[in-house]
């Protein structure tokens, strides 16, 4: 690729982008990089042209400098997520190995970026669906116990990190969101059985949730996105095929791995955000919503005022936020442990929105501390602490929304 500017190759990806999306057709595309960046068309058209096959997985055969090749994965993972970038790297690497044989060399530099962000994608996390019959999340919701684990003869496809979403499908056709599960570790059928007794099911492998993110089961209706639902597919079989409103099961009896997208999706779902927080923010009075750039600022100072709290009063302090467990730090003095979850407020009443996964932790974790810091925005922000007990005594809660289903005939 002949030499350009850094500016250019950042134009190169909006403009590539659009035309994926279908804004730009590629001749104006090609128009606004020669005229506006002033790029040879021959420049311009690989870096459209590579860009196309890094969002599709696909090899590309054309040259391509380390920086737009750091740019572009970069972009990847910002825009769109781990899979966009997992999809990226496959089409990287068919290229390094495509130029490598036929130009028997080594490109070194762009295997050290190859090999540095395939570290930053396996640390993400990635999100599947896999299917449970009825009849099998009936008897688990009958035990009562928190989802720990799950067998299935497909889950060598899953890692330690990923995330297990546990889906039935109801008469006549209803899909249903079960459970989530974070996979700590994979094992046998007949470890299996020493860990978890007769509660086993009968099957190869079994994922084990990582310590301290169990959850209870809680059925919730996926319908209302079930159209929207796409998977990681090297085939056009990227979606649910919906018949007169209804699911068939058996499309999801093969472990599905979901696209970011959909993953955050179904996230929201589970936490009960989205239209909630909206919904919250209109009718609650006293709690001084904000701007999501605003929350953003007053979660950030809440966690840091109290991260300064517990380290001035000698605490070991982890920020375990990113791992979305219920609880935000992991503090530690000596033999003695809490799990903080932090909730900033910008005025001066306490009340706050708490998900249910928090909620939940609140009354099963005998570590677990809420910290609620009102004023966070302040010079003089003001910190209540409150452990489990006193969380149910002292606090009401309020439904924020209803998710409605309908009831089959």
């Amino acid at each position: 690729m002949a030499s350009i500017t850094k500016e250019a190759v950042r134009a190169a990806y909006d403009v590539a982008k659009r035309i994926r999306k279908g804004q730009l057709t590629g001749p104006q595309g090609l128009a606004i990089l020669e005229n506006e960046y002033i790029l040879n068309r021959s420049s311009a058209g690989t870096l459209i042209h590579d860009y196309d096959c890094m969002s599709k997985g696909q090899l590309f055969t054309r040259t391509f400098n380390a920086f737009a090749t750091e740019y572009y994965l970069t972009k990847f993972l910002e825009d769109d997520g781990q899979n966009a970038l997992s999809r990226a790297l496959t089409s990287l690497h068919q290229h390094i190995d495509y130029y490598e044989k036929t130009r028997s060399t080594k490109l070194r530099t762009l295997r050290s970026i190859y090999d540095r962000f395939s570290d930053i994608a396996r640390s993400s996390p990635r999100h599947f669906l896999q299917y449970w019959k009825p009849r099998q999340v009936d008897r688990e919701t009958a035990i009562g116990l928190a989802l720990n684990h799950s067998g299935s003869e497909q889950l060598t496809k899953l890692t330690p990190g990923d995330i297990a979403w546990i889906v039935t499908v109801r008469p006549p056709g209803q899909l249903h969101l079960v459970g989530r599960l974070a996979v700590g570790e994979i094992i046998g059928y007949e470890e299996a059985k020493k860990r978890f007794g007769l509660n086993v099911w009968e099957a190869e492998y079994h994922a084990v949730s990582k310590l301290g993110t169990e959850e209870l089961i809680n059925e919730l209706s996926l319908m209302s996105i079930a159209h929207s639902l796409r998977f990681i597919s090297k085939t056009d079989r990227d979606r649910l095929d919906i018949v007169a409103g209804k699911v068939d099961g058996k499309q999801l009896q093969t472990i599905r791995e979901l696209t970011s997208e959909s993953a955050i999706a179904i996230e929201r779902i589970w936490q009960g955000i989205g239209q909630a927080i909206d919904f919250e923010r209109q009718v609650r009075k006293g709690v001084a919503f904000g701007t999501p750039e605003t929350n953003k600022k007053v979660e950030r100072a809440a966690v840091d005022h109290v991260t300064e709290d517990y380290v001035s009063r000698g605490w070991a302090v982890e920020s375990v936020e990113a791992e979305k467990c219920g609880y935000d730090l992991h503090c530690t003095k000596g033999p003695r442990e809490e799990h903080v979850e932090v909730k900033g407020v910008q005025g001066e009443v306490i009340s706050f929105i708490i998900t249910r996964g928090e909620k939940i932790r609140g009354q099963k974790d005998t570590y677990f501390v809420l910290c609620v810091v009102t004023a966070a925005l302040t010079q003089k922000p003001k910190l209540s602490r409150y452990n489990p007990s006193e969380i149910e005594s002292l606090f009401t809660y309020e439904p924020l929304a209803y998710q409605a289903t309908l009831r089959p005939d």
